[in-house]
């Protein structure tokens, strides 16, 4: 299942308070979506469960997950969407830096 197509049918094949997405802002991005329209789309319906917050340059097949910063994507629009629709969830990056300690 990718891109926006692909979740809308799984949201409507079964309509339930508690069928809803865990929202890659990625997977979106790197399907060609435009993430903020997707993000109005599900998030007016409540269909937004979780969000993980990461970017990426290119698109499917040929793109490098990068940090939120670094992308394609426009994170401080898809922010200013998630605001709109009343998320109130977790935001989850994929990538994170390490620590002295982890290696």
């Amino acid at each position: 299942m990718i891109g926006f197509a692909g979740f809308q049918k799984f949201i409507d094949l079964v309509p339930s308070p508690y069928n809803g997405l865990l929202l890659c802002l990625g997977c979106m991005q790197e399907a060609g979506e435009v993430v903020p329209d997707v993000i109005r789309y599900f998030g007016e319906r409540q269909k937004i469960f979780y969000v993980h917050f990461r970017n990426v340059i290119g698109s499917v097949p040929k793109y490098t997950e990068v940090f939120p910063d670094e992308g394609d994507g426009d994170m401080v629009a898809n922010l200013k969407a998630l605001k709109a629709v009343g998320y109130q969830g977790y935001l989850v990056p994929d990538h994170h830096f390490g620590v002295a300690a982890d290696d």
